[in-house]
């Protein structure tokens, strides 16, 4: 059995079953994409597909075998010995450092010590094409809300959170009497600052007057 024609049916398996376990390279699984909203864009991407690869996972799972048994319409034997002379055909050629490209599949190239790098293929399927999406806001549609173990309207809830509110009221505190007290003694100063010009510390001030010294010595005058 050729390599390359092995290499088809292992890919229709890969395809089919989204699995695929190699001895010696390890399994390479189809993990499925959501569908993603490009609102900048306004477009909704449909689901996609990517490959993932896992070389401690090297185990084939019997189905492999016997779905080659029957595709090729050989003994089981054959088609194990088939699986394993191709995972071998691989292995060589990576270790070598010669990169192998398997197509719909991947690249498979040398790495640190022993290690097998994957770069997957893009899946892409045409049949799946994105839509048109807009986002539309709706601040005042009525919708069902559930509170409990009942259902009411949008406005229903909205009367019932308006009428359970509380009333706040604002209590005068200490700091309003402070502040009334405070605007009136500035008000009186300025009274008193711009008439007559009296200054408002006025009753505070005292009139300075300079000190004569003593004297210290005596002119004698002689007759």
């Amino acid at each position: 059995m050729i390599v390359n024609d092995l290499a088809d049916v292992l890919y229709a398996y890969f395809i089919q079953r989204k699995t695929l376990s190699l001895p010696g390279i390890g399994t390479f699984d189809i993990n499925r994409i959501s569908a993603q909203t490009d609102f900048a864009n306004k477009k909704m991407l449909p689901p996609g597909y990517a490959i993932s690869f896992n070389h401690h996972e090297d185990a084939p799972d019997r189905d492999l075998f016997d779905y080659i048994s029957r595709k090729k319409q050989v003994e089981e034997w054959e088609a194990i010995r088939a699986v394993h002379d191709f995972a071998l055909h691989l292995k060589t050629h990576v270790q070598q450092g010669e990169p192998v490209v398997w197509e719909g599949i991947g690249s498979l190239r040398p790495g640190a010590g022993k290690d097998i790098l994957f770069e997957p293929d893009s899946l892409q399927y045409g049949f799946i094409p994105h839509v048109g999406a807009q986002r539309i806001i709706r601040q005042n549609a009525s919708h069902a809300v559930m509170v409990g173990d009942r259902e009411h309207t949008r406005e229903e809830m909205s009367d019932m959170l308006a009428a359970e509110a509380p009333e706040f009221r604002v209590k005068p505190g200490w700091w309003n009497f402070a502040a009334i007290l405070a605007a009136a003694a500035v008000l009186l100063i300025a009274i008193r600052a711009f008439s007559g010009g009296v200054s408002p510390f006025s009753g505070r001030q005292q009139q300075i007057h300079p000190a004569v010294p003593p004297s210290t010595h005596a002119t004698l005058v002689e007759p």
